[in-house]
């Protein structure tokens, strides 16, 4: 008899296969549901339980977007952060981080005392400093070249911003054609973001931003995860802070350092949150509306044993 056993989270399931006389007969069905079980539930004890990584499958996203008409984006399979970095996330990593001979611009931000809420205050070369500090800690290979001039190999299986076609794929949570993760109008039940009186699509009601959030102290951010995923089980790819980037802005009126800044901000308008919105920042400016998610090729599965008898 063959015993396949697989542990996720502490609970362990065994699937048995009966032999015949000659070989083992292959339960296909059982087999493939446990492969894509093994596939779909990796949240690894790497850094942090909280660190929780979906699986974005790779493929293309085609349509037609209400504003900026005809796009295709085409990506290799990824795995992302399901939330936003937190200010306790980002804590743990940078109090390791600065003992281990990494230099931040900045320690980061958070609001108040709510180690929920999304770091804040960083720019583009604290969270890449990060991502490799993160990655040495989970015994990964570092893939940016901090004395190489910051080239990204995307290669190596360390943590990582992603580039805009992949922030963007992933925004939109396998469902194409449409103005935001959930759909085409927007209001507070959706995203934390500045509400508007003239957008169309903007159903708030409102020209401030979000009564929920909009109490002291600055910045008005909400808890991560506190709005319902997208299709890929992503949480707040509109609003909230944005979130870095890797790719350079294409434009060449603009300085090789400007850096992608996706997904809008709780200061922001709802025309910031559109999945097809390209936004672009100054990779050495830091705010109090910027954040960022990490991604990586690999993500550790399940451990699973095969006993054979």
């Amino acid at each position: 008899m063959i015993v396949l056993v697989a542990e996720v989270k502490g609970s362990v399931t065994i699937f048995e296969v009966e032999p015949l006389q000659k070989g083992y007969k292959v339960k296909i069905k059982i087999i493939i549901c446990f492969l894509l079980g093994m596939l779909f539930s990796a949240n690894a004890n790497d850094t942090n339980d909280a660190f929780e990584m979906v699986l974005i499958p790779g493929g293309t996203n085609s349509g037609t977007d209400p504003d900026f008409g005809a796009y295709s984006l085409t990506v290799g399979s990824f795995y992302m952060h399901s939330k936003e970095v937190t200010k306790e996330q980002w804590d743990e990593v940078y109090n390791w981080a600065i003992t281990n001979g990494y230099t931040f611009y900045n320690s980061g931000d958070g609001r108040g005392s709510q180690i929920d809420q999304p770091v804040n205050n960083i720019h583009w070369y604290d969270c890449a400093t990060w991502c490799n500090a993160r990655s040495e800690m989970d015994g990964r290979t570092p893939c940016y070249a901090i004395d190489g001039g910051w080239i990204c190999d995307t290669s190596k299986n360390g943590y990582r911003l992603p580039s805009t076609d992949e922030w963007k794929y992933a925004a939109r949570g396998g469902v194409s054609g449409k103005r935001f993760p959930w759909g085409d109008t927007i209001d507070f039940s959706n995203a934390n973001y500045r509400g508007s009186l003239t957008l169309p699509y903007d159903l708030s009601g409102s020209p401030d931003t979000s009564p929920i959030y909009h109490y002291n102290p600055t910045p008005y951010t909400s808890p991560v995860g506190s709005f319902a995923p997208n299709g890929y089980g992503l949480y707040d790819m509109g609003g909230n802070v944005q979130e870095w980037c890797n790719t350079v802005s294409p434009d060449p009126e603009i300085t090789w350092h400007q850096r992608g800044l996706m997904g809008g901000t709780w200061l922001d308008y709802a025309n910031y949150m559109r999945c097809g919105f390209d936004g672009w920042g100054v990779a050495d400016d830091a705010s109090y509306t910027r954040g960022f998610r990490c991604v990586t090729s690999e993500w550790h599965f399940p451990a699973t044993f095969l006993y054979i008898n």
